[in-house]
């Protein structure tokens, strides 16, 4: 299960993430989204836990709690698809009728695109 950590302090690590999230359960993959040129983190990462249970003992666990002066937020990352390299895309508007469709995705380099096409 994919979940999604916001408001992170920008000196955390990728080894702290994991540490903070382990004793909920089995880590099995952590991704902190960094600032390409500085390398330093931009906020927010992702964390797969191995299953639901623990995923949602980790949200209960730590969605609102304080860490280094600020409030996580911590829930299911429902919003994006798993990519072949685990980095985030994300569909934001989708219709059949006449809305756009708008995909974003960030790339290895951390850099992120906008692709949108009118349907219809």
């Amino acid at each position: 299960m994919k979940l999604y950590v916001g408001n992170l302090s920008f000196d955390i690590t990728e080894r702290t993430l994991r540490e903070l999230f382990e004793p909920f359960g089995t880590v099995s993959e952590v991704k902190l989204i960094t600032d390409r040129e500085t390398g330093q983190s931009r906020g927010f990462g992702f964390v797969r836990m191995a299953n639901v249970s623990e995923a949602n003992a980790a949200i209960k666990g730590l969605d609102g709690k304080d860490r280094g002066g600020r409030k996580l937020k911590v829930s299911l990352s429902s919003r994006f698809v798993r990519s072949s390299t685990f980095y985030p895309v994300r569909v934001s508007q989708f219709s059949l009728l006449s809305e756009p469709l708008a995909v974003e995705w960030t790339t290895e380099a951390s850099l992120q695109w906008r692709l949108s096409v009118a349907v219809g």
